[in-house]
């Protein structure tokens, strides 16, 4: 690392949902100090490896799939508490290590009230599962230098790369963030396979998604231990209410309404 760049914070984001039968989407992620993802990464490969994993994908582990293939239980539990141990040696005085952050909303509520836009980016319950995250991860860096910037990461996929470039990009508009501007830095796209931290994302992604129905069904189950042993790390967040997205919905189609009345009809509107 650089010694003379200027320090840099980097947030690693993935999502988790079913669309046929919990209905319910979740997007979850880490931010940290890059001095801190330099000691986590060897710390969680050296997990991986010790277990013989390449690397860790949730759905595989929960449903014993691929290299999780016929694991006994109590193996499964060591590994995972293993990789969560990580994320507390990776921290480097005075931070802590890696905070979480997650939101959720259910799928149905979005589709009914705000689904169907013209634009890709509001058109994707990303966007607005990613703004609440960032409203919640921005204040933190409130007192650091304003050279500081954040830079995000995304699981590459080809087919959602415009989308979360179209997201971001309006990210930067947001006027509530104003303040926050300056401190948007990149947004990247890597191989999870061969990056830990968004291996990391997939497991808080998959971890909230899971509480979060749980939730909704009225808590038949007890919460998860890996949740549990997680919580101290996340800044509480929570989904998003059905009343919220009315009115998200509401607000969107004044906007459009307006549009129409300037003589810019909604077929005309450039789609990203």
């Amino acid at each position: 690392m650089d010694s003379t760049a200027a320090p840099r914070i980097t947030a690693y984001f993935d999502e988790s949902y079913d669309r046929e039968q919990s209905h319910m989407f979740a997007l979850a992620g880490w931010a940290a100090w890059d001095v801190e993802w330099e000691l986590f990464d060897p710390a969680w490969r050296a997990v991986l490896a010790d277990y013989g994993v390449p690397d860790l994908h949730m759905r595989d582990y929960e449903s014993m799939w691929g290299d999780f293939k016929g694991w006994e239980s109590a193996r499964k539990v060591r590994f995972l508490s293993a990789l969560i141990d990580t994320f507390e040696a990776s921290a480097a005085p005075p931070s802590t290590g890696p905070i979480g952050f997650w939101s959720a909303l259910p799928l149905k509520d979005y589709e009914r009230l705000i689904g169907g836009r013209p634009l890709k980016w509001e058109d994707d319950p990303a966007f607005l599962c990613f703004l609440h995250c960032i409203h919640r991860l921005l204040p933190f860096t409130q007192g650091t230098p304003d050279e500081v910037k954040i830079e995000f990461v995304f699981d590459w996929n080809p087919k959602l790369e415009q989308r979360t470039r179209a997201i971001f990009s309006q990210l930067r508009l947001v006027p509530d963030l104003a303040e926050f501007h300056h401190r948007l830095g990149d947004v990247r796209f890597a191989s999870r396979r061969d990056t830990p931290p968004l291996q990391a994302a997939d497991l808080l992604a998959y971890e909230c998604y899971k509480h979060v129905v749980n939730v909704s069904a009225g808590f038949p189950r007890p919460q998860r231990k890996s949740l549990a042993r997680l919580k101290s790390r996340i800044v509480y967040s929570e989904p998003l209410p059905p009343e919220l997205l009315e009115r998200v919905g509401v607000d969107l189609e004044k906007y459009y309404n307006l549009l129409n009345a300037l003589g810019n009809p909604r077929s005309r509107l450039e789609t990203l």
